[in-house]
């Protein structure tokens, strides 16, 4: 009968009963990616916007002259702002957790995969299977097989819930993106009104733009690059980020009064649509990454399902199987699993962002810790202080 042969040997060589991809090649865990970690430091930009046209004007330090020459225009910008600020507040408290929580069930499961030994349910399925290889007791032999089917079928009834978690942290991912699009639509309207009045009355607008795009993306750029170097910014790279960050300041700090509120306006709209664009841009990433999670559980399910089956039909087979399997291995990775779900979910969030100035965040490039998040999220107060 060569046909049974050949699908043991398919089984054999599939069964691995590891966490596969759910640890990096680091073994980190899997969502443990800067993508996903810069979600959460993008979306205080949103979370941050005023919702009021007396917000907006403290935001910004505008002078009487500066705010009234514009309030109609600011007013339909404020509208549009706090659809988005709703938006992002609700992503900050619910959705972005609900993805974090994803690292609670894995945890969870893992744990209960490894563990220590005795405690450990792949643990007690491999010596099940091996006791009932050599047991000749039919009664013992079915309390075995029904143990064996209690404890797969509870892993794979918690991959199950764990699968439909994460299904639905994708979908909420989908619509927050769908509606987050809508949004940025209606808000890049309401800014290129403010854009053409500014202009129509400057002409300088449209190049003190371009000069703001141009640093506020070397500032991201430098600020990303410094997230992975543990040791802080030093050298020529220090030089060059303090540089353009006094660039920028000095641009922001021009002493013309009639000027100035327009300065700190288009900045101001800049690092906006700058951060909101990156935000929305980070979204399918992380709803490919999540869906490659799922795919993932399915294997780790089918390897748990084709084990059972090959108890149930050929338990000498399945115990061979097992003897290709180094149980030892097995749970440390299931363990190793479980500490990286969990220092990813303890390191997951950014609370209680510090207020920092343009000046202070040039002075602490050479003083480190620099915290880049600061930039990031605060650049509202940065320009407020920035005259």
């Amino acid at each position: 009968m060569p046909y049974p042969v050949l699908n043991f040997a398919i089984m054999a060589h599939i069964i691995d009963m590891e966490p596969k991809g759910l640890l990096n090649a680091d073994d980190t865990y899997v969502l443990q990616r800067q993508d996903i970690y810069s979600l959460m430091k993008y979306v205080w930009t949103g979370v941050l916007l005023p919702t009021t046209l007396e917000e907006y004007k403290t935001r910004l330090a505008l002078s009487d002259y500066g705010y009234n020459k514009l309030s109609s225009d600011l007013s339909s910008l404020i509208d549009a702002y706090k659809i988005t600020q709703g938006q992002c507040e609700e992503f900050k408290d619910k959705t972005y957790p609900s993805v974090v929580a994803l690292a609670d069930d894995t945890y969870d499961y893992a744990q209960n995969a490894g563990g220590e030994g005795a405690d450990s349910y792949y643990g007690n399925i491999f010596k099940a299977i091996r006791e009932l290889a050599t047991q000749a007791d039919p009664q013992k032999q079915a309390e075995l097989k029904a143990n064996i089917d209690a404890l797969v079928n509870a892993q794979v009834e918690a991959i199950g819930k764990l699968q439909q978690n994460a299904a639905n942290v994708v979908e909420s991912l989908k619509t927050f993106e769908e509606n987050t699009k809508k949004s940025q639509d209606n808000l890049k309207t309401r800014q290129a009104d403010v854009e053409t009045k500014l202009t129509s009355a400057n002409g300088e607008i449209k190049t003190l733009q371009a000069k703001i795009d141009t640093q506020v993306n070397q500032i991201r750029e430098d600020d990303e690059e410094y997230q992975h170097v543990v040791a802080g910014i030093h050298g020529r790279k220090a030089v060059e980020m303090k540089a353009t960050i006094d660039a920028l300041k000095d641009l922001v700090s021009d002493e013309r009064t009639e000027f100035a509120g327009d300065v700190k306006l288009v900045a101001d709209m800049t690092v906006i649509d700058h951060d909101l664009g990156n935000f929305v841009n980070l979204i399918q990433p992380a709803i490919l990454a999540i869906e490659g999670m799922i795919g993932i559980w399915d294997a780790i399910a089918n390897d748990l399902k084709s084990l059972q089956t090959l108890a149930d039909n050929d338990v000498r087979k399945a115990s061979a199987a097992l003897a290709n399997i180094v149980l030892v291995k097995v749970i440390r990775r299931w363990n190793t699993l479980a500490d990286a779900a969990d220092k990813y979910r303890k390191a997951a969030y950014i609370t209680d962002v510090e207020k920092k100035t343009l000046e202070q965040i040039s002075n602490e490039v050479f003083h480190p810790p620099f915290t880049p998040v600061d930039f990031t999220t605060q650049f509202e107060v940065q320009l407020a202080h920035a005259q």
